[in-house]
């Protein structure tokens, strides 16, 4: 699950790939598993902070959408670590 992000959001709030573990890009990994008819999943969180202690979606949800739609994710795992006793319709 961890390990496929940054620990911090770049300057436009952006989620940011580890660059160690994909070193020519998250979308190039992705494109490949495509080629060969696979699907990628991404994991996250529906909180400010992943299990991890990374970038969670809360309230960043629209932009968080919008990086995984352009590197080609096929399908998000958002779990319920940190989630500062909010009501579960404001997370979802």
């Amino acid at each position: 699950d961890e390990g496929w992000e940054q620990h911090a959001r770049d300057s436009d709030g952006r989620l940011q790939w580890s660059t160690s573990a994909y070193p020519s890009g998250l979308p190039t990994f992705i494109d490949r598993l495509h080629q060969q008819g696979l699907k990628y999943g991404i994991y996250g969180a529906a909180s400010g902070v992943t299990c991890g202690t990374n970038p969670g979606q809360l309230y960043s949800e629209d932009i968080d959408a919008e990086s995984y739609a352009s590197w080609g994710v096929d399908f998000i795992k958002s779990d319920n670590c940190a989630t500062y006793a909010l009501d579960p319709s404001v997370r979802f």
